[in-house]
């Protein structure tokens, strides 16, 4: 992530912008990657199913819809209901810990978001499109910086938007998009 932020900050001491792609060795070991995130993304999509099942049946519908109409605490506060059961400090410490993953997972996805955005932008469109393939270092990284700008700002005119809105419809969407594009390729 620093690097990312040096990239769309920029920093003084950075004298070109660096991207460094992490990919696997070989195709075979490309499809080997690809089938072991398949399941892993399977496993998790069922274990929100189980958990969602456990808040219907240990919160109960009504108290899940009393806190939030989108449902989206269901989890959270079936962590704090089971906690409880044991001690209720543990509960609130269950409810804490959530509230911590969460948005650790929250920030960091929407950082790499920005990231791949503003780079992808900044060097496709307007190095190689907008400036023909002419344009420095310092251009670069103000496109960048202006392109995070952007981005950021339509992700939160999205987020109001979609404030009431269960998070997993719209999760389930930016899912059948992402793999309608990448099931022919795979």
């Amino acid at each position: 992530i620093s690097l990312g932020m040096a990239l769309v900050l920029g920093t003084a001491g950075m004298p070109h912008i660096l991207m460094r792609f992490f990919t696997v060795p070989t195709a075979q070991a490309a499809r080997k990657s690809v089938i072991i995130a398949m399941w892993i993304i399977g496993g998790f999509y069922v274990l929100t199913t189980l958990l969602g099942f456990g808040a219907a049946i240990h919160v109960t519908p009504q108290g899940i819809t009393a806190v939030d109409k989108g449902g989206n605490m269901a989890t959270l506060m079936l962590a704090q209901q089971l906690g409880a059961d044991i001690a209720p400090v543990v509960g609130d410490i269950f409810l804490a810990f959530l509230c911590s993953v969460a948005f650790a997972t929250i920030l960091a996805v929407v950082s790499g978001l920005v990231l791949a955005a503003s780079a992808a932008i900044a060097h496709d469109i307007y190095v190689n499109v907008i400036k023909d393939g002419h344009a420095d270092q310092h251009e670069q990284v103000m496109a960048a910086r202006i392109t995070s700008l952007c981005v950021g700002a339509v992700g939160i005119v999205i987020g109001i938007t979609a404030e009431k809105q269960n998070v997993a419809h719209l999760v389930a969407l930016a899912f059948a998009v992402a793999s309608s594009g990448n099931l022919p390729v795979v």
